[in-house]
């Protein structure tokens, strides 16, 4: 407790704890209105967003001299990206899109600005992140309840097909909203930074954000969290606490999938999804409870050094024989079901190439890379290099996709936003 006091305290003396606080409150509310997709939900919050900023650069000018090299690039690249999306306005064939397609770019720097342009350090740094963590975590209980209590035409509003859309409007978009959490969740349990038995909650909830995410059945969010976790071992310090913190959940994740993804079975097979949902939320809530006490009891242990120093580095070096095993299992494994690396990459490319017909039959998240992304891509490419390094407009997409497309959708972005322009 008198940690968490000097977190709090140390927080309340920084001269921009209220406009973070405030971001992250504009953050979760966009959170609950389709992912702030709609342009009357993201066009005011660029307002409150810039004044925001205002606000915090008065209050604290920032020394961009202390900021690190990496943080000064990534902000030089955005507000170039933002000025050639407004300087794009003036080839744009329709200038009303490109004039709004730019203004969400703007938003985008002014969000990344107000969190990168004052250096955040350890406890501060991470009691900020945890209250964004936190609220996304209780919205997701909230999804979770909302769906169990749903029933009728409000349950049916709340998939496209078999997939989870509710609240972002979109299943890729539903996933990735809890995804983007679900890393904090998992890195801030493992820290020093905070209580014990918030490194518990936060690690209770890393599962629930897994969970209600996988009902979204997202191919994408599947192979960004492969990525996702080979990059964290990589290049993330302090890999031995990540990986005894991951355990319990990738454990708790593992016994739950099949039950949360025969939801999306039964509601395929015409059938009643409620029992299924019902067994599925139950035990969701059953392995983030275990998840959450087994990583709040370590880290309790760990508070009070209730081993000797000898105990300890002899449990340092068991957890790390473990992990090294685990990490070859993983990689042995990997090789006999990948079979030939080459031939496989192969496949995987011709999959992503050939549309959503290529995708084999089976499961949703085992059909392969098959869909419209690489039309989408294709069209997006040809007209960007076109008129040479000045693209069509920003958010011109739609347009020219309908005369040069491959496939029978009729997107309005091109799914990446770095081929916006």
């Amino acid at each position: 407790m008198r940690r968490w006091r000097t977190l709090v305290a140390s927080f309340r003396e920084s001269p921009t704890a209220l406009p973070a606080l405030a971001s992250i409150a504009l953050l979760i509310a966009l959170a609950t209105s389709q992912a702030g997709y709609p342009l009357t939900d993201w066009a005011p919050s660029g307002l409150i967003a810039l004044a925001l900023l205002a606000i915090a650069v008065l209050a604290a000018p920032p020394r961009l001299a202390q900021l690190p090299t990496a943080v000064k690039v990534a902000l030089a690249c955005l507000a170039a990206y933002t000025a050639l999306s407004f300087l794009s306005i003036l080839w744009a064939g329709s200038q009303g899109d490109a004039w709004e397609g730019a203004d969400r770019t703007l938003l985008y720097l002014l969000v990344f600005a107000l969190f990168a342009l004052w250096r955040g350090r350890g406890g501060n740094a991470a009691l900020a992140l945890s209250v964004w963590t936190l609220a996304t975590i209780g919205l997701s209980m909230y999804v979770a309840v909302r769906l169990w209590s749903a029933g009728g035409a409000s349950f049916a509003s709340m998939f496209a097909g078999d997939r989870f859309i509710y609240p972002a409007g979109y299943p890729n978009a539903a996933a990735a909203q809890w995804l983007i959490a679900f890393w904090p969740a998992l890195l801030l349990a493992r820290g020093v930074q905070l209580p014990w038995g918030l490194r518990g909650v936060l690690a209770g909830g890393a599962v629930i954000l897994a969970d209600v995410a996988l009902l979204s059945q997202s191919r994408g969010s599947m192979y960004a969290t492969a990525v996702m976790l080979v990059l964290v071992f990589a290049f993330v310090p302090q890999r031995l606490r990540t990986f005894a913190t991951a355990v319990p959940v990738a454990l708790a994740i593992a016994a739950t999938a099949p039950l949360v993804l025969r939801v999306g079975e039964r509601i395929d097979a015409g059938r009643s999804p409620h029992g299924a949902l019902d067994e599925a939320l139950g035990a969701m809530l059953l392995a983030a409870l275990f998840a959450g006490l087994l990583v709040a009891t370590g880290a309790a242990l760990e508070s009070r050094r209730v081993f000797s120093p000898t105990v300890a580095r002899g449990a340092r070096r068991a957890l790390a024989a473990v992990a090294v095993a685990t990490l070859l299992g993983v990689v042995v494994a990997g090789l006999v079901a990948a079979g030939d690396p080459i031939a496989r990459a192969r496949s995987a490319w011709h999959s992503f190439k050939g549309g959503y017909s290529s995708s084999s039959s089976g499961p949703r998240l085992l059909s392969g890379l098959g869909s419209n992304r690489y039309d989408f891509y294709r069209v997006s490419l040809d007209q960007f290099t076109a008129p040479p390094l000045l693209g069509i407009g920003a958010d011109n997409f739609a347009q020219q996709y309908l005369a040069a497309r491959h496939s029978e959708e009729t997107p309005r972005y091109p799914h990446s936003v770095e081929l916006r322009p």
